[in-house]
This record gives C-alpha cells, sequence and structure tokens, in this order.
C-alpha cells in the first residue's frame, strides 16, 4: 500500500493464467478485500476481454467466460470500473496484437 494525497492506496499488477480460471480471480479479489484503503488500483495482463464485441478485432470472438463471471461479480461488489474504456467509451485501442492471422485485443486494467 501506498499514501497518495493523504489517501490510502492499495495497487497490484496481476499476471492471470492463459486458461480460464475462475478460482484464481476469486483469491485475488478475496486478498485485495483485506486491504484497509480507500482505493485499489489493479492492473497487468488478465488474458481475457471484457467487452469483446468493442476490445477485440479478429479472431474468435470469445473470451474466458467462467473468470469474467468473477471479475464482472468483484467489480461490482467492489465498484472497480475499466478505468480507459470509460474514460474512452467508443474508442478502438489493442494492447495485443496477433499477425497471422490478424487479430487484435485489449487486455484489460482497473
Amino acid at each position: 500500500m501506498t499514501t497518495v494525497n493523504r489517501k490510502q492506496l492499495a495497487l497490484a499488477n496481476i499476471y492471470a493464467p492463459n486458461n480460464d480460471d475462475p478460482t484464481f480471480f476469486s483469491s485475488v479479489f478475496i486478498h485485495l478485500v483485506d486491504f484497509k484503503c480507500e482505493e485499489i488500483i489493479i492492473d497487468g495482463d488478465f488474458n481475457l476481454i471484457l467487452d469483446v464485441e468493442k476490445d477485440k478485432k479478429g479472431g474468435l470472438a470469445r473470451t474466458h467466460k467462467k473468470s469474467l463471471e468473477v471479475i464482472n461479480s468483484f467489480s461490482e461488489n467492489l465498484d472497480l470500473i475499466d478505468a480507459w474504456r470509460v474514460l474512452n467509451p467508443e474508442s478502438s485501442r489493442f494492447t495485443w496484437r496477433q499477425k497471422n492471422p490478424k487479430s487484435t485485443a485489449d487486455l484489460i486494467s482497473f
């Protein structure tokens, strides 16, 4: 934890597994709840896509559904948001690219 402008912040950098592992995300979020702070900032690579329609182009239109359910549930309970998507609701920017077959995706951070 760190303090910025007299606010206690928890900073978490997460690298999630490449497979659909909802227990991983449950464990992460349960530990984050233990932090006694005003704000939680989560960054890293979740290896999934929150909104396939807005944040993925090319390839199969899918994501890790079981993990996404856990993330959405905890996001609602902890009032977490995808800050970039809130500030850029209609923009298309991708953090991951593949040449063959051509595919791009925005991997999230809260």
